[in-house]
């Protein structure tokens, strides 16, 4: 196992960064580690420090770690209070002045209005949303460690899991007990989507009429095969 003395000055910044975030949810550590990640990729793009680098010139490159934190800290205090356009605003003020808190601080920034701005609905964020933190569990960091691009992350599910079960629910809707199952996992689903609070709408209302569609008809069919005819 590594000591310290052998981690170079980029890993010991990025060890401590994940003490820090040891309580933070998954989701929005890894929000955090992937800005600071596009701050390292840039300075090594432009060559900013000189190699070898110590860590002492890493920090005054990137910002203090717990700076960082802050940053992100603050962001999040912001954007649970419905105020999200705040830090669009501080991110915008960012980029044509000198900012105190380092690089990896304002490239935090910089991204979660990114994602205010293009993705704000689909964890939660802004102004035209109840106020809502950032939530992780077990489905979420699967999802998440298997598709890395948010934007194909929001259309797998605003557009597909809906349209996808909407569909697979008209298809089975007179299959015994296929239908009826795979209408009650469809609203299942629903739930899940509604607590994430995805947009558009009409996928989910699409799946929901679907699902209740199958189930009716299975029902129906199931009584029918028990000879209840009407």
């Amino acid at each position: 196992m590594q000591t310290e003395a052998q981690l170079s000055p980029l890993d010991q910044y990025f060890q401590t960064l994940a003490s820090l975030l040891s309580l933070t949810p998954v989701l929005r550590r890894n929000q955090i580690i992937g800005a600071v990640r596009l701050a390292v990729t840039e300075m090594e793009e432009n060559a900013s420090l000189p190699a070898p680098y110590t860590l002492e010139q890493l920090y005054a490159y990137l910002g203090d770690p717990q700076q960082v934190v802050a940053i992100a800290d603050a962001d999040m205090t912001v954007i649970k209070a419905g105020n999200g356009a705040q830090v669009i605003q501080a991110a915008a003020a960012a980029e044509n002045s000198e900012v105190p808190w380092g690089k990896a601080a304002s490239r935090v920034r910089f991204e979660d209005a990114r994602l205010l701005r293009e993705y704000g609905q689909l964890v939660g964020w802004g102004e035209t949303v109840s106020a809502a933190p950032v939530k992780s569990d077990f489905l979420d960091s699967k999802i998440e460690s298997l598709i890395s691009s948010e934007r194909i992350r929001h259309n797998f599910f605003s557009y597909f899991l809906p349209i996808a079960f909407g569909i697979a629910c008209t298809s089975t809707a007179l299959l015994v007990p296929l239908g009826f199952f795979l209408g009650i996992f469809a609203l299942v689903l629903l739930f899940y989507l509604w607590r994430k609070k995805v947009s558009p709408l009409w996928p989910r209302v699409f799946c929901a009429l679907a699902s209740l569609f199958a189930i009716v008809c299975t029902v129906v069919a199931t009584l029918r095969l028990l000879g209840y005819n009407s």
